[in-house]
């Protein structure tokens, strides 16, 4: 039995980068490890190690026939995180998804709404009984757009008052100000549809 061993971008230099994490072993000396363990249970084994996505995809897929299975540590890759840098200075980071719901800082608004997002939108020309909600996406699937959704699956209809999201690896984050119909029943049924989706928060916004 083959295994081919693959590891991710900065994995060869492990000991210098985060020595706190990985500990003083260098990539070489884990190799020596790895393979000695291997050889205790009669399995042959191979490595690959690149700091280029394209190079480790070529290898995976040129395994084919030499190797029975791959064990693979993607590094960074595996990675769902982000920093934002406002002047060569980090001033905020984490999850993708924390980033785009909740931006903290303005660098970070900036990126997540650009032109000042749904709540820009002035909302006193409203009328007493209209339902306007802002709708959040931390990450809901682009796959079922959801104002279509409503319309195709409630039949019910609403008015996209301003929209800022971004379309994330098939994921959308962001925020949509929806106008409900006036009739309270249709707009009780629309909000609840909406919060019952992944990745959806709904916020009744009528009267800031």
């Amino acid at each position: 039995m083959k295994f081919l061993i693959i590891n991710g971008p900065n994995l060869n230099l492990m000991h210098f980068t985060e020595p706190g994490v990985a500990g003083q072993i260098d990539y070489n000396a884990l190799l020596d490890y790895l393979e000695v363990c291997c050889q205790q249970m009669d399995i042959q084994v191979e490595f690959f190690q690149s700091n280029h996505e394209g190079d480790l995809i070529d290898e995976i897929q040129s395994a084919a026939g030499r190797a029975d299975g791959i064990v693979i540590n993607p590094g960074g890759y595996a990675h769902y995180s982000v920093a934002i840098l406002d002047g060569g200075v980090v001033v905020e980071q984490g999850e993708v998804k924390e980033i785009f719901a909740n931006p903290k800082t303005a660098a970070a608004k900036r990126l997540v709404a650009p032109n000042g997002g749904s709540a820009a939108r002035d909302l006193s020309s409203f009328a007493p009984d209209d339902h306007v909600v802002r709708v959040t996406f931390n990450g809901s699937s682009t796959a079922k757009p959801l104002v279509a959704s409503l319309a195709a699956e409630k039949g019910i209809l609403v008015s996209v008052l301003s929209a800022d999201t971004r379309d994330l690896s098939g994921q959308c984050y962001g925020s949509m100000l929806l106008k409900l119909p006036r009739e309270i029943e249709q707009a009780k049924q629309a909000t609840a549809y909406m919060r019952a989706q992944p990745g959806v928060t709904v916020e009744e916004v009528t009267g800031e």
